[in-house]
């Protein structure tokens, strides 16, 4: 299907705001930049802006509060540059219905060309010097007015402005998109038992930050995923009801991202999306909700291809589809992560894991099913729902793990189990009990959120022990600053010295190395995981008998080896090098720093896997003169 597109801009609320100059003898105010000689000095016409509204808003009525801020430059400077008004902030008085600056600024002398850049919310920190960029966000609950409108915003630009008595049109232009949202009563609701039930929506799983440019009015670095929980109250019209509304960030949803989560007397419908889906910039958009029972046949959502927008009346329709009572084998696919929660009403009561199951009995990767016990996964009543590579009825054996890493495994004597099912009382079963419970199937990640980078890791079980299933890659720490750069090619890396004097990165391609100041900051590593210690990498080289052929990624080159390769543990090791004064070993060797167990960051030792070996070896490493990989394990 061709992806949904919104090239056009309604103007969902239109504010045209009119600059006006009277003559004044006042002085200049305090928050113009200093002027260079060849720019015009301040002249004795002050400014001040008056607002007059249209509106156009299904959401917002006709007051206004808050303030907007003011950017003025004298061409041919851009905003980027040299600004004669910085950042003037412009307080609204509803009393008066206009806007007022903090102090008195005036028009430059003589007849120079003025470039007027306004926006709405006002920061104190809106546009960095030398930048033409914003950052954006939105509020992630948007039930009451003032959320609402503070996750608005609002951009207005006039160029070639002169002095003059005459005002000049400021129009503010909304640059998020608006969702309405409205339910169509079926599946055994009529409206008003629809409106009697007060669906609770969300908007599930969209970014909340980004970054907006005024040169080239694009958003970029979407970060920080939530969910979002939507404006208004349900009314009733047309057999629907709608009154429910959100404001999000411009962003494409991929395909078979779920965008709606609706809850209908205790009821969970889902709409997932069968195509990408693009949130337009200024777009205000209608979705209509068709509620679908889980025990009608399955309908398809309705994606459409819309052109450039005119009107504020285009209708995107959703099948809502009740979310199940079964898990079915055949459609579990680990892509995303080696580990994912069972969900039932945003509460996890299980946890599925593709892992290596590592006995004197058994020797293969499997699809094991954990129940919770007090919000923990409990890994002592493991199901076994698929050997993989079994073609015996050898199925739905139980897995226990002790609390040294140590693995009590039972064969089963069925075929791969097809169905899962877990009561209200979290009993996992295979045949449908009366009281199963919705299941929602989530990805379990390591979403990392630094400034504006956000970074989702997938995880894998290997025994007790929870890894990240790919390196370290991040270039900020988390307190929000950068990490120094090192250096480092695309190709080799020759001559770049490694300096454990400063903290520092340095890069290969894709991957990233730390030297051991890096790790010492503290600042390295997110919350609740660690870099991995002796005794993390001891317990992995037990478990899996030190058998390195089960760590290595077999899709990637790992040079010249006779060794097999098999990944069974999903660990993803890459034959990525290391540096050791400068970077050595590219295919044959990937190096990870090893923490002192009683200092978590110090790092003192290394985790070594060779191409032409099968062993895993942990041992001492050079401090000052290395840079290695980093590999998180769970506190």
């Amino acid at each position: 299907m061709k992806s949904i597109k919104r090239n056009g801009i309604n103007l969902y609320l239109l504010k045209t705001l009119f600059v006006s100059a009277t003559l004044c003898n006042q002085l200049l105010s305090s928050c113009i930049n200093s002027i260079p000689e060849e720019m015009p000095k301040a002249g004795n016409a002050p400014i001040f802006l008056r607002a007059s509204f249209k509106d156009m808003s299904r959401v917002a009525t006709s007051d206004f509060d808050g303030a907007i801020g003011l950017y003025i430059t004298i061409q041919p400077s851009t905003i980027d540059k040299t600004r004669y008004v910085d950042n003037m902030k412009f307080s609204y008085d509803p009393s008066n219905d206009c806007f007022s600056p903090e102090e008195t600024i005036f028009f430059p002398e003589g007849n120079s060309l003025c470039d007027f850049t306004g926006y709405y919310p006002y920061k104190e920190d809106a546009i960095n010097k030398g930048e033409s960029s914003i950052k954006v966000e939105v509020q992630t609950d948007q039930s009451d007015k003032t959320a609402l409108t503070a996750s608005d915003f609002m951009i207005a630009t006039t160029t070639e402005v002169t002095t003059s008595k005459d005002p000049v049109a400021l129009d503010f232009h909304h640059k998020l998109s608006l969702l309405n949202i409205r339910l169509k009563s079926v599946s055994g609701y009529t409206v008003e038992t629809l409106m009697e039930s007060n669906p609770i929506v969300r908007i599930k799983n969209v970014y909340t930050q980004a970054i907006y440019d005024f040169k080239t009015d694009k958003f970029t670095g979407h970060h920080t995923k939530a969910d979002i929980i939507p404006y208004g109250s349900w009314k009733e019209e047309d057999g629907m009801l709608y009154g429910k509304s959100a404001i999000i960030i411009p962003q494409t949803l991929p395909q078979s991202h779920v965008i709606f989560e609706l809850y209908v007397n205790g009821r969970l419908f889902e709409c997932k999306m069968e195509c990408e889906y693009i949130l337009g910039s200024g777009v205000a958009e209608n979705n209509t909700i068709v509620l679908q029972s889980s025990d009608d046949p399955i309908k398809n959502t309705i994606c459409t291809n819309i052109s450039d927008w005119n009107v504020n009346d285009i209708d995107t329709q959703w099948t809502a589809n009740e979310t199940s009572t079964v898990l079915q084998t055949s459609q579990l696919d680990f892509t995303a992560s080696n580990v994912f929660k069972v969900m039932n009403k945003e509460k996890q009561i299980a946890e599925i894991c593709l892992e290596y199951l590592r006995t004197d009995e058994i020797d293969k990767q499997a699809v094991v099913i954990y129940p919770m016990n007090d919000g923990k996964t409990d890994l002592t009543k493991g199901l076994v729902i698929e050997l993989k590579g079994e073609a015996n009825d050898k199925h739905g054996g139980s897995v226990l793990w002790n609390s040294t890493n140590n693995l009590t495994y039972t064969e089963g004597a069925s075929a791969i189990i097809p169905y899962i099912y877990i009561t209200e009382n979290g009993e996992i079963k295979t045949i449908r009990p009366v009281n199963a419970l919705q299941l929602q199937l989530k990805p379990d990640l390591l979403v990392d959120n630094r400034r504006e980078s956000i970074i989702e890791y997938p995880i894998v079980k290997i025994g007790t022990q929870y890894w990240t299933r790919m390196n370290c890659k991040t270039t900020i720490y988390t307190d929000g600053t950068g990490i120094a750069y090192g250096g480092g090619t695309d190709l080799t890396g020759e001559g770049v010295a490694v300096n454990n004097n400063a903290p520092q990165y340095y890069n290969l391609s894709t991957y990233l190395y730390y030297n051991a100041a890096s790790v010492a900051t503290g600042n390295l590593i997110p919350d609740g995981w660690r870099v991995g210690n002796e005794t993390d990498y001891d317990l992995l080289k037990t478990y899996v008998q030190d058998n390195a052929a089960v760590l290595k990624n077999n899709e990637l080159t790992w040079g010249e080896s006779s060794c097999p390769i098999t990944n069974l543990t999903g660990f993803n090791g890459t034959g990525i090098g290391y540096f050791n004064k400068k970077h050595t070993n590219a295919a044959n060797v990937v190096a990870y720093w090893c923490a002192n167990n009683g200092e978590p960051y110090k790092v003192d030792k290394m985790v070594t896997l060779y191409a032409g070996k099968n062993n895993i070896t942990i041992g001492d490493a050079t401090v000052a003169d290395m840079a290695l990989a980093i590999r998180y394990v769970r506190n």
